[in-house]
């Protein structure tokens, strides 16, 4: 499968200006037992899990395990507690589609990280900055279906 990067507008650091700046976001069906939502998750080499927004769950009727809380660290200038749930995620580029179930985190915020344990370690992951463009391929322990 393969994406184009997403152009975004960001402030730069003197507050007053504006720059072009392409990001590996990919889009991702999220699907839980009430209904399933398409959003567009940061591929981060650096995450260890995948992240998800609290409201999500909320949405899709994923019941997360609030005694299995956990800490992150390095996202929002601090900590986030978050809470593992089960869902079945999607990544389809109009012409091969990949689903699995795996167990992602959710937090409070809009943290949005398509991260290693349950999702990017299913895949070889090629990110080809220069031409904007990202590939991913399911390697041999990807455990749904195409």
């Amino acid at each position: 499968m393969n994406f184009a990067y997403r152009r975004y507008l960001v402030e730069l650091f003197d507050g007053a200006s504006l720059s072009e700046v392409y990001r590996p976001v990919v889009p991702l069906l999220v699907h839980g037992p009430r209904s399933s939502l398409l959003l567009r998750p940061l591929l981060d080499s650096g995450a260890d899990f995948t992240l998800l927004p609290l409201a999500v769950a909320q949405t899709i009727g994923v019941e997360v395990d609030t005694d299995r809380a956990g800490t992150v660290g390095g996202i929002e200038s601090g900590s986030l507690v978050t809470y593992p749930g089960e869902v079945g995620l999607e990544l389809s580029d109009g012409t091969q589609s990949y689903r699995w179930r795996t167990t992602v985190r959710f937090a409070a915020g809009n943290n949005l990280l398509l991260g290693h344990l349950g999702s990017l370690e299913f895949f070889t992951v090629t990110l080809d900055h220069y031409a904007r463009t990202i590939s991913l391929e399911p390697n041999v322990i990807f455990p749904g279906q195409a």
